[in-house]
């Protein structure tokens, strides 16, 4: 009996002490779980959205690799950026815009803001301070990024990328995203790249073609683009007038004549190795060109030189 009395004594002396710890643990807690689980959800506009962009910068440093619960993640957070650039936030505006210009933070997070401010403006609605982000950036990724996401103005972009496109000093990955860029949207891409022979220097050349190649949304290429072209195949090595034959077979559907006069010329031509050739007459054959396209007789020669890369 004495020792409970002893013992009550103690924690009546010790109350406020208890309850002062108590009275920390209970917010910390409340923190904790609130920035684990999804209770900040929970919270004013203006205190979860610098919640939202810790997290969100978070998840692009921890999951690079996304998937299915990160994904989820990154759209709770993103929503609510959303709901910040729609109600006039001028903070949230102000520091995706730093976010964006500053060379430091990760590729996946500057994504993951643009996402936010196209989904809470519109893909047309670039304001000055995010158009200047773009123009000043030298991030080839970011600026496909923005190309691919928001209707930019072409005086905006393209005497940038064609400059990084004519610049013999970069590597040729870099010049080659400018080049894609170009000519999925630059309306005077074929006269312009025709007119400085870009098209033609090797291997640029068979990038683009394989490009063209591989659009979803085939458009019609310039009249004069096979007559031009031809010359420039004759020199070049079996990938790129192999890749010039699909990109005819790509057309086809949109510039029939086009197509099959250029695939007859590749066909009959001497220049172009015996697969080549049977590449064409498959298609010809394949599109129904009206002629007897026999398939070139393939020698053991002409199979071991392909086969050591000597033609390539």
């Amino acid at each position: 009996m004495g020792k409970l009395k002893i013992f009550g004594a103690w924690l009546k002396k010790w109350r406020f002490l208890w309850l002062s710890i108590l009275l920390v643990l209970a917010p910390v807690s409340m923190f904790i779980y609130s920035v684990a689980g999804n209770l900040w959800l929970r919270y004013p506009l203006f205190l979860k959205t610098p919640l939202a962009f810790e997290k969100l910068s978070l998840s692009a440093f921890e999951e690079p690799l996304c998937h299915e619960r990160c994904l989820l993640k990154r759209l709770l957070a993103r929503g609510v950026l959303v709901d910040s650039l729609k109600n006039g936030k001028q903070g949230a505006a102000s520091k995706i815009i730093r976010t964006l210009a500053a060379p430091d933070e990760s590729l996946a997070f500057k994504e993951e803001l643009l996402l936010a401010w196209r989904e809470a403006y519109g893909q047309n609605n670039l304001s000055p301070d995010l158009l200047a982000v773009f123009q000043n950036s030298n991030d080839q990724d970011l600026r496909v990024f923005f190309q691919n996401n928001f209707d930019l103005p072409l005086d905006s972009w393209r005497e940038k990328e064609r400059s990084t496109a004519l610049a013999s000093n970069l590597p040729l990955e870099r010049r080659a995203a400018s080049l894609q860029m170009l000519a999925k949207q630059d309306p005077d891409f074929f006269a312009w790249s025709m007119s400085e022979e870009i098209l033609f220097e090797k291997p640029l050349m068979k990038f683009l073609l394989k490009d063209l190649m591989l659009s979803p949304n085939q458009k019609p290429l310039p009249a004069d683009f096979w007559e031009k072209i031809w010359p420039k195949l004759l020199v070049s090595d079996e990938q790129g007038r192999n890749w010039a034959i699909f990109l005819a077979r790509a057309q086809a559907p949109i510039a029939k004549n086009e197509a099959a006069d250029f695939l007859i010329k590749a066909y009959r031509s001497p220049a172009f190795s015996v697969f080549s050739r049977s590449f064409a007459a498959e298609i010809l054959k394949r599109q129904g060109a009206g002629q007897d396209f026999p398939l070139p007789e393939i020698k053991d020669q002409d199979l071991e030189k392909y086969l050591l890369g000597d033609n390539l």
